[in-house]
């Protein structure tokens, strides 16, 4: 006879934002939103683990009024919750200028990620695209906060 298994109580939840916490009009639904926070009522620390920036993230951070540090761009950075940066992993530079040139060699658009800002050879669809998918969105009526510069 195998043994029972015996829950351990929920200490931490993880989670993903887009399709994940966030709807396909990439918004935390209000069910979602209760059921992280009532979580959290009950000592559940809750962390954002994404592949965007912490700045498309700040928005939630508030809203849940987070005290953890989260996890951002593919996991190369942690911020803790008040936007001060925890740890940062990076891409050495003569790493980069190897894919720089093996993406350019074989004609693949490249975007890279550095700091607040997004670089690009020429901003395609694409990687305009790609730019939305990386800034805090914008308030309705303002301007984009997009920070992309094109480089040679």
């Amino acid at each position: 006879m195998t043994e029972p298994i015996i829950a351990q109580p929920i200490k931490l939840i993880a989670i993903d934002l887009d399709g994940t916490l966030l709807n396909s009009q990439h918004e935390m639904t209000v069910l979602s939103e209760k059921a992280l926070k009532a979580a959290m009522d009950r000592g559940v620390k809750v962390v954002i683990a994404t592949g965007k920036t912490f700045a498309s993230a700040t928005h939630l951070v508030k809203n849940l009024n987070l005290t953890t540090p989260g996890i951002y761009v593919q996991g190369t950075i942690t911020y803790n919750s008040n936007g001060t940066m925890h740890i940062q992993h990076t891409v050495p530079a003569h790493l980069a200028r190897q894919v720089i040139t093996f993406a350019d060699e074989r004609g693949y658009e490249l975007g890279l990620y550095s700091g607040n800002r997004i670089l690009v050879r020429k901003l395609t669809r694409r990687m305009e695209e790609l730019t939305t998918y990386f800034q805090e969105p914008a308030p309705e009526g303002a301007a984009s906060g997009r920070k992309v510069r094109i480089i040679q």
